[in-house]
């Protein structure tokens, strides 16, 4: 896996997250909140549950609610809230200057 550049620090809202598809031109759609403090999290927008794609706007409050069976996660941590053992995938992600990097899984070969 390799750091890849995926937008600019202003590109996200403060206190509030962004759905990227496919996130540096791979095929993994990817949420990013940028929280209090500016602390940065991603995560795969694929629910762990259903695989239902999570959007920024299913957010409120810091809990993350699916809309297809209403799991819900933790933002800041992405602990699985409905279900404990079903938590958010992360991926790494930092600012670097005014840029936002992230380091994706490597794109499976066919």
């Amino acid at each position: 896996m390799a750091w890849k550049r995926l937008c600019g620090l202003f590109d996200l809202p403060v206190r509030g997250g962004r759905l990227f598809e496919n996130a540096c031109g791979t095929e993994q759609d990817v949420l990013v909140f940028r929280l209090e403090g500016s602390r940065l999290v991603a995560y795969d927008a694929a629910c762990p549950h259903a695989g239902a794609r999570m959007r920024p706007t299913d957010e409120m409050g810091g809990i993350l609610t699916c809309f297809l069976h209403q799991w819900r996660f933790d933002v800041a941590t992405g602990a699985g809230l409905t279900a404990p053992r079903c938590p958010l995938v992360p991926f790494p992600v930092e600012a670097r200057g005014f840029d936002i990097m992230i380091e994706l899984p490597a794109a499976q070969e066919t």
